[in-house]
């Protein structure tokens, strides 16, 4: 189905449904587990936040021991920027406007920004209160497949349990997002994400458009507040339809990333598409291990049980690379080290 960019009608507002999905949410607190929780618009939050803000002194050492980490304890910054070719983060930091000018949300998304240059799912920035346990989010989750050619859909795999509409559900491939095809909004959403491959883009990109833990993603973009306006295709197929959703941000979520599974539709679209990973990794295992298609694909975990290592200077041993080959004309005096993943099993 080709995506429609024009529009010529208001597109019908599902802000009645939506509110109804946050008002369950609330009466369903304590059996979430999330007994804190707090639903408003966003924009009210970012209002909030915006009248507390962090003191000029305290944005001066954030930026400062920002700086300081990359420039000398960030021990991938020869191998992330040999691959990836990208700004150094203590040099984008040093561009930030002046600290007075900037509003608290401006402050952090941009400080966000310097880290997610190096792609790294393990160096973020975390935000203070009112971010820290708070989540933006829209009332369903989208994720991604390849059809034959490899070409890439996205679709909705589930919405949460209250909300209600007659066409967009589980199964309604996303093709708009506002002006944007739904994939360059996906990449927009992903380029302040860690993700170095393509399938990470997409997939990190796609879990994020609808769902971002304020502690360390970037706010919705301005121009999908105070909703987005999307583009779909209903799972019983026809002509394209747009949506309006708006964006809610919920607090007291403490270290919780998202809502749980428990908040959402359940569908066999959804737990397919969840388990399709699984599958890409491990065809025949999955097969033989195939699950209902009820369970949870979250409540699996596949960790790495055999390594092997070596640094600069180790002494040589079988099946792994010569430590002597692990220097750098650009660093003579740096040592390196080179961890194998040699076989997975499950935990």
């Amino acid at each position: 189905m080709t995506p429609q960019a024009e529009q010529t009608l208001e597109p019908p507002d599902a802000s009645d449904a939506t509110r109804l999905a946050w008002t369950w949410l609330l009466s369903q607190k304590q059996q979430l587990g999330l007994p804190d929780l707090a639903i408003e618009p966003v924009a009210d939050f970012v209002r909030r936040a915006n009248q507390n803000p962090t003191t000029i002194e305290e944005r001066r050492l954030i930026i400062d021991q920002a700086t300081l980490m990359f420039d000398h304890v960030y021990p991938h910054m020869p191998f992330k920027q040999e691959i990836y070719h990208f700004l150094h983060p203590s040099d984008f930091l040093r561009t930030i406007p002046p600290l007075d000018q900037l509003s608290e949300t401006d402050f952090h998304d941009f400080v966000i920004a310097g880290f997610s240059l190096v792609r790294d799912a393990h160096t973020l920035y975390g935000k203070p209160s009112p971010f820290r346990g708070a989540v933006a989010f829209l009332p369903f989750q989208m994720r991604p497949y390849l059809s034959q050619g490899s070409v890439v859909h996205y679709i909705v795999s589930a919405v949460m349990t209250a909300f209600q509409h007659p066409t967009f559900g589980p199964g309604a491939e996303i093709l708009m997002w506002g002006p944007e095809h739904i994939d360059d909004h996906v990449r927009r959403a992903a380029g302040r994400l860690p993700g170095g491959t393509h399938a990470a883009v997409r997939t990190r990109g796609a879990i994020h458009c609808t769902v971002r833990p304020l502690a360390f993603v970037q706010m919705p973009f301005d121009d999908e507040l105070p909703q987005s306006v999307i583009q779909y295709v209903p799972a019983s197929g026809g002509d394209p339809l747009t949506i309006q959703l708006p964006w809610a941000a919920g607090t007291g979520f403490d270290t919780h990333t998202g809502l749980p599974n428990t908040a959402y539709s359940i569908s066999m679209l959804s737990a397919a598409s969840a388990a399709s990973g699984f599958l890409l990794h491990d065809t025949t295992k999955y097969i033989s291990t195939l699950k209902p298609v009820f369970h949870d694909p979250k409540s699996d975990s596949r960790l790495p049980d055999v390594f092997q290592f070596t640094y600069t200077g180790a002494t040589q041993t079988v099946g792994t690379v010569t430590p002597s080959d692990l220097v750098s004309p650009r660093r003579p005096d740096g040592r390196f080290g080179y961890l194998r993943i040699a076989s997975f099993g499950d935990a």
